[in-house]
């Protein structure tokens, strides 16, 4: 039903007609104010939906980061107590790589999961893509604030200039994921199978990639 009404709604804010204006500036202005009404909804829609019915509604967006941050250091701390960069390290891998695989394949079936939006209203496809990954983003965030709080009260707080460089990291990763996404979202709609490769791609990735183990037991030609 919730799936029905947005859809409703967006095709009808799709149909209503626009003011005259005798102006490319105010038609310009009008159409990105529409575009941006309409990516906040998205967000917000899937952002209800992931949590619709649970008790706690979407403190789970934030008990889940939590937990299993207590957890790994818990865990870690204990069995490597000898090597006490490893555990940070481990956890900023561990997250980064969760976010870039859950924003990859839910971005891969954004087109086919939300085709009554596309039939239904009219506006960029690239916008059902992109904010589709708004749940994992989100979960990177509170992971990040999270982090940042742990160093602050342990005595290691990072400096701006390393906050900085982080944020252009995931940046830089965000990119990338919705890249992959667009390009992936398209070929799924004809290969369905290709989720499933996706998959065993990156169950692949997450061992061949530096983060349950430090790079430094790879042999230099093979860091890139």
């Amino acid at each position: 039903m919730m799936t029905a009404s947005v859809g409703t709604g967006l095709a009808d804010a799709s149909r209503r007609p626009l003011p005259v204006d005798d102006g490319d500036r105010g038609r310009a202005a009008r159409s990105n104010a529409a575009i941006g009404g309409l990516i906040w909804t998205l967000i917000r829609t899937d952002f209800k939906a992931r949590y619709h019915g649970t008790l706690s509604g979407f403190v789970w967006a934030l008990l889940k980061p939590t937990a299993m941050f207590v957890v790994l250091v818990g865990v870690f701390s204990f069995v490597f107590r000898s090597e006490p960069n490893y555990k940070l390290n481990l956890i900023l891998g561990l997250f980064l790589w969760d976010f870039f695989a859950d924003a990859t394949k839910t971005g891969m079936t954004s087109l086919a999961a939300k085709g009554f939006l596309v039939t239904k209203a009219r506006f960029p496809r690239w916008i059902v893509v992109v904010t589709s990954i708004a749940n994992a983003f989100l979960t990177l965030l509170v992971f990040v604030a999270i982090v940042t709080t742990y160093l602050t009260i342990t005595d290691h707080a990072p400096s701006i200039v390393v906050l900085a460089a982080f944020a252009c990291y995931v940046i830089a990763l965000t990119t990338i994921a919705i890249g992959i996404s667009l390009a992936s979202s398209v070929l799924f709609l004809r290969f369905r199978d290709l989720n499933q490769i996706w998959d065993m791609a990156i169950q692949a990735g997450f061992f061949i990639a530096p983060i349950v183990y430090p790079v430094g037991v790879i042999p230099e030609r093979f860091h890139f």
